[in-house]
């Protein structure tokens, strides 16, 4: 696979997990203890789908640093991420400010002048 297709990979990975992520900690009611919070946590669906695509997204990262420098290999996946980020902000009923869509416009520049 190429770089940019392991960077999107990677990206989405990533998003989506922290999107499952935040479900599965919204999902959780105030914890006796410890114990009940682990067992929340291992009995939510969000838990497994979180983790997976967090390992599906860490291996591919391995294979992308072997492809691309660095710098250009993180900020395209930071860029992603953000996206993605944006969107489910909004899915989910979160406001999104001009600032943030600011933001987001200059990530995407900074990754078309990294790429060249």
């Amino acid at each position: 696979m190429s770089g940019l297709g392991l960077i999107a990979v990677v990206g989405l990975c990533i998003g989506f997990g922290q999107f499952c992520f935040a479900m599965l900690v919204r999902g959780l009611k105030a914890p006796d203890g410890v114990r009940d919070f682990i067992l929340q946590g291992l009995t939510s669906p969000w838990f497994y789908a979180t983790g997976l695509l967090y390992g599906a997204g860490l291996i591919a990262y391995g294979f992308v640093l072997r492809q691309e420098s660095l710098i250009v290999g993180n900020v395209s996946i930071i860029l992603i991420v953000v996206a993605l980020n944006a969107v489910m902000s909004g899915l989910i009923g979160e406001s999104i400010g001009a600032r943030q869509w600011m933001g987001l416009g200059l990530a995407m520049v900074s990754v078309a002048l990294l790429r060249g």
